[in-house]
């Protein structure tokens, strides 16, 4: 989908920031560039949409070199959402989620319907908040307009450049948690800038690592916490972090039984509704056939909106034992950023580890190490 071969970026004080790198963002990925201030991930990310251009080598989009584009024409087939926002306090958020469709000539039922889809899908529900201005938001509020009027016009790629940094822990949170629940429905070519190694491993498909204009590891999260390229990666990711829990602590105190549904064993039955019973901080259930066996789990949003069909079950594969330690528990909930881990032993469904559970006993057994 994007593809960087030997990119250089040299400013005119003589300052390279990027040294030549090479770099392909699979089509419908969320792809996270991180590290320390100074190293060029910024300034990669704005060499994508010509908001700063190469020095040398080639930036592709589906293999079209973008040399070769319109940068205003360009900009419009990209969405681009930064840490301040950028909505137009005199617009109403109606006509600032609007903006690039109208621009690219949408009709006005169009661009309407359009916009009142977005806000729903965020949570903001367009009748209270189409025809308010950005200053009558909250930080938060404001923050999932920029992201969906990044989203109106329907682009393929979109770049976010440290969008959650400047918000309030739970806030943050919440937006990263919508993000990946979004990701999930819209799949699109996310470049997506932080300094946050957490927010990386929540919410990236991959993460590039960079330092000094380089990139020093590009891999998945879970190969990026298993094998790290150097102390570099290393230190930067907190490797020692994690290592600090013994192998010997296991997950089997901290399973919990929860509501599950049941399919019969060809899968030809449409699920259940979603348990009233579930807690509200679970976005995803278990699904077991009629021998107990674990068949894979639901995402409640997916279920809220799509017929309730075998197709919505997937991840079969993502679970843990009851003899697993914690440490390999955190890692999945780092690397996929699920609310919960699905518990199973030879092939039955055992119950659920939630997050907050896991990362509570860390710290626990942390400050036994320290001390």
């Amino acid at each position: 989908m994007i593809t960087f071969k030997d990119v250089k970026k040299t400013f005119k004080d003589g300052y390279t920031a990027i040294k030549g790198i090479d770099l392909e963002i699979p089509k419908g990925e969320l792809v996270a560039l991180i590290g320390p201030s100074g190293c060029g991930k910024t300034t990669t990310m704005k060499m994508i949409n010509k908001l700063l251009i190469p020095t040398s080598g080639d930036i592709y989009i589906n293999g079209d070199n973008i040399s070769d584009k319109d940068p205003v024409e360009l900009r419009r087939s990209i969405g681009y959402v930064i840490q301040q926002i950028g909505l137009m306090p005199h617009m109403t958020i109606e006509e600032n989620v609007a903006l690039i469709p109208k621009l690219k000539g949408w009709e006005k039922a169009a661009y309407q319907k359009r916009v009142d889809e977005l806000l729903t899908l965020v949570g903001l529900e367009p009748s209270i908040f189409k025809k308010k201005y950005p200053l009558e938001l909250s930080g938060g509020q404001q923050q999932r307009v920029g992201v969906i009027r990044a989203l109106a016009a329907e682009p393929p790629i979109i770049l976010m450049d440290e969008p959650f940094s400047a918000l309030d822990p739970i806030s943050r949170e919440q937006l990263q948690d919508e993000l990946k629940a979004l990701q999930r429905q819209i799949q699109k070519t996310i470049v997506f800038v932080t300094h946050d190694i957490d927010e990386a491993l929540k919410i990236a498909d991959r993460i590039a690592i960079m330092k000094d204009g380089r990139i020093e590891q590009y891999t998945t999260p879970e190969e990026l916490i298993k094998q790290p390229a150097n102390s570099f990666v290393e230190q930067f990711i907190g490797e020692d972090r994690l290592n600090q829990v013994p192998a010997n602590d296991k997950l089997m105190d901290l399973i919990e039984e929860f509501p599950v549904l049941s399919i019969e064993r060809d899968f030809t039955t449409k699920l259940e509704a979603w348990p009233e019973s579930m807690p509200d901080d679970l976005s995803e259930i278990c699904v077991i056939d009629v021998d107990g066996q674990y068949r894979g789990t639901v995402f409640k949003e997916e279920m809220e909106s799509n017929p309730m069909t075998k197709n919505l079950i997937h991840l079969t594969d993502l679970h843990v034992k009851p003899m697993d330690d914690i440490k390999e528990a955190a890692r999945l909930i780092h690397r996929t950023g699920r609310t919960s881990i699905p518990v199973v032993e030879h092939g039955r469904y055992v119950g659920i580890v939630k997050k907050e559970n896991i990362f509570t006993a860390m710290a626990g057994i942390k400050k036994e190490v320290n001390v």
